[in-house]
């Protein structure tokens, strides 16, 4: 089996990535503002109208902004474990560069095609 993975088609995902994150915050925060704007006004005319709102914009106060936080933390894992995949595969070949071919029992023959 032969495994490979892009490490510049990662960073450059995981940077636009990045910048849609901080855009998803952005629009929370302003969804947010939205939502305080709105239930201020009904709470002036409806007071249950109001807290009819309350209890449904509660859910999305409390998801909302972990979403970006979440999606963070996930494309850092992305990140990290992209790393750990170059180093891994860095080192083997460095170690198996170093192994010589005329070293008994030692060594990776020709490969078969």
């Amino acid at each position: 089996m032969r495994y490979s993975v892009d490490i510049a088609g990662v960073a450059n995902l995981t940077s636009d990535m990045v910048a849609r994150v901080d855009e998803v915050a952005s629009d929370v925060a302003e969804a947010l503002s939205a939502v305080d704007d709105a239930t201020d006004a009904l709470r002036a005319h409806a007071v249950d109208v109001a807290a009819a709102l309350d209890a449904v914009f509660a859910v999305r106060r409390a998801s909302g902004p972990g979403v970006s936080a979440k999606s963070r933390q996930l494309l850092a894992a992305v990140q990290q474990a992209t790393l750990e995949y170059a180093m891994g595969d860095e080192q083997m070949s460095t170690q198996t560069s170093a192994v010589t071919p005329d070293a008994p029992g030692r060594g990776f023959g020709p490969v078969a095609r």
